[in-house]
Formats: C-alpha cells, sequence, structure tokens
C-alpha cells in the first residue's frame, strides 16, 4: 500500500507540474509563444489565438485521460512489480505525448510564421549590452549558502562517529550529497549563462538579469537547502521503519520541487512583462533556427550549457555543447537501463 500511495502521489505532482509547464508555454514571455519568436502585432492575429486555443484544449483532455489512467494502479496493490511497470510505462508515455503536442503546436506556429513573412531579422540583433555584460558574475546569491545543506548532510555522519552504530541507511544520505551536486552544478551552469540583452534601455536590461539569475540562483540555493533537510529526517525515518512518516515527507518534497520553481518563472516573467511593454525599446532577437519543435535548443556557436525554456518552466541543455551530448547520452542509458531492470524484475517474478 505505502508504494502504490507514494507511486500515485508522484504521479499526480508529475501530471500536475507537466500542465503548468504546457499552460506557461501557451502564454507570450518576451514574444516568445509556444516555443517561436513573434513580433509583438503578431500575439493578436487571430490565427496565432487559434492555435493557442487548440494546444490548450488539446493538453487539458490529455491530461484528463492520464489522471483517468491512474485508476489501474489501485487494481495492483500486492503485485508490486507489475504496479511498478505500469508506472514507469504511464510516465514515459506521458512524457512522450507531451513532447509530442508541444512539437506539433510550435511547429504549426513557426509555420504560420513563415507564411506571414514575421521573420525578425533586424539590424538590432548583434546589439550586446557589455555594461550589463560586465556585472554577469554579480547577480547570483553568493554559493556561500552551500555550505549550510553540506553541513546539514554530515550530522549523521558525524553522529555515526561517536555512536559507532551500524546502519542499512547509508545510501540515504549519499544520494543527498549526490543531489547537493547535482544542484550545484546547476547553480554553477546558470552562472555562466550568457546575459540577455532584451532591450536598448541598459537599465532594464541589468534588472531584468538580475532577476532571472538572482531568482532562480536562490531557488537553486532552498531546493538544495529543503533536499538536504528531507534527506537527513529521511534518513532517521528510516533507521526507525516509519514509512507512513516517510511517504508525508515524499509527498511534502516532491510539492517543493514544483511549487519553488513554479514561483521563480512567474516572478520572472511578471518583471518582464512589466516592463518590456509595446512602448519600450525592445531588441529583437529571431534565433528559432536554433530550437528544434520550441523544446531542444541545438546551438554550436552557444558556449552555455543551460538556457531559458522557450515552452514550459525552468532550463533546458544546449545539445549543441559537448557537455549537452554527455547528458544526453547518460539520459539514454539510464532510461533503457531502467527499462530493462523493470523487464528484469518481472520475468524474475513471474
Amino acid at each position: 500500500m505505502i508504494m502504490l500511495m507514494t507511486l500515485m502521489g508522484t504521479a499526480l505532482i508529475a501530471l500536475i507540474g507537466l500542465f503548468l509547464s504546457s499552460q506557461a508555454g501557451a502564454r507570450p514571455n518576451n514574444n516568445i509563444l509556444l516555443g517561436v519568436n513573434l513580433p509583438a502585432h503578431a500575439l493578436k492575429d487571430e490565427a496565432v489565438s487559434d492555435i493557442v486555443k487548440k494546444y490548450r484544449r488539446a493538453y487539458t483532455r490529455y491530461t484528463l485521460i492520464f489522471l483517468l489512467l491512474m485508476i489501474p494502479m489501485l487494481f495492483m496493490v500486492e503485485h508490486s512489480s507489475l504496479l511498478m511497470a505500469y508506472f514507469f510505462l504511464w510516465l514515459l508515455l506521458l512524457l512522450f505525448l507531451k513532447i509530442q503536442t508541444i512539437t506539433q503546436y510550435a511547429s504549426r506556429m513557426y509555420a504560420l510564421k513563415t507564411e506571414k513573412k514575421w521573420q525578425m531579422d533586424t539590424p538590432h540583433i548583434i546589439f550586446v549590452d557589455t555594461a550589463v555584460s560586465r556585472l554577469k558574475d554579480t547577480f547570483m546569491l553568493s554559493k556561500v549558502w552551500f555550505l549550510l545543506p553540506l553541513i546539514m548532510l554530515f550530522l549523521p555522519v558525524i553522529g555515526n562517529i561517536f555512536e559507532q552504530q551500524e546502519t542499512l541507511s547509508w545510501p540515504v544520505i549519499i544520494t543527498g550529497f549526490v543531489i547537493l551536486v547535482l544542484f550545484f552544478s546547476i547553480y554553477l551552469a546558470i552562472g555562466k549563462m550568457r546575459t540577455k540583452t532584451y532591450s536598448e534601455n541598459t537599465e532594464i536590461n541589468l534588472h531584468l538579469n538580475q532577476v532571472f539569475k538572482g531568482q532562480w540562483s536562490k531557488c537553486i540555493i532552498f531546493l538544495t537547502i529543503f533536499s538536504s533537510f528531507f534527506y537527513v529526517v529521511l534518513f532517521y525515518l528510516t533507521e526507525i521503519q516509519n514509512t507512513t512518516a516517510v511517504q508525508i515527507a515524499t509527498m511534502m518534497y516532491s510539492l517543493m520541487l514544483l511549487i519553488l520553481p513554479v514561483m521563480s518563472h512567474h516572478k520572472i516573467r511578471g518583471e518582464r512583462n512589466r516592463l518590456l511593454g509595446p512602448e519600450s525599446e525592445v531588441v529583437e532577437r529571431d534565433d528559432d533556427r536554433y530550437w528544434i519543435g520550441g523544446l531542444i535548443y541545438n546551438n554550436p556557436n552557444d558556449s552555455s550549457f543551460l538556457v531559458e525554456k522557450r515552452v514550459g518552466i525552468g532550463m533546458t541543455m544546449n545539445v549543441g555543447t559537448l557537455a549537452g551530448k554527455l547528458v544526453v547520452a547518460g539520459m539514454v542509458l539510464l532510461l533503457v537501463g531502467s527499462i530493462a531492470l523493470t523487464i528484469w524484475a518481472m520475468l524474475g517474478t513471474s
């Protein structure tokens, strides 16, 4: 029953997260709509609005279907291997349909842009605000904050040195350290992202870049602190074998992983929409050619490993870099390995 509730809770959080992410892409973000960069006047075009409405309906329909597809999990409570296999299949199909839906409607939007000749290759595309670029290292929250989650994770280690107790919960703490390293790597990658030139007004560029990097660095640090706290708590809960508390803590942690990025995204976009109004001297940058289906960024000329998503919340990799290619290869291997292990587990119990 614990496994069932945990998997269903995880599935529900994933479904809500992907729904919120998809809806964010259906609202203009610095003239980007469904992953396509459009001129300001095109955002009010009737054909554009029609594509957005159809996209919203399609994704809402898929969300309701996958909500109903969670019901069969209730009848697999006594078959853990079958439950795990169904959960992974459900999750993979959900991700596939998300990618397929976004790609489909982004392609429609780009075809409309081409048909209407809304390309925006202007002389402004080469404008770079050097004053903002020089100050980019001051936008991030200090990396010193990572010492706090690091100290938290060492507390069980120090405690065991004095008590010398055998425990089977060390994988939990090891996972906590791995997550800390992962978040710190993301923090460093955000710091190395190139500054954006939104406007010919340096003050606007300075403020928006500060908001973007400052807000995301704050989000990553808070997530790291909360993650370390979670894994320390999970360590002790596992020791006393309190499965109910473990389940509650896991759900709270999963919710926090969803809520904090959504809050950061909305704050950043709110500031952009406030400052980049119709009267502002916006710098047009049409780099649709580097985006595949509005989702995958492939630009070998950009050294940034992370770039802001065009559809959804947060950031995505630049697969045009060596690091991006290595991470994609690792993700594919992990996916194939997970499927193989699931099949092996099913065959072993049959």
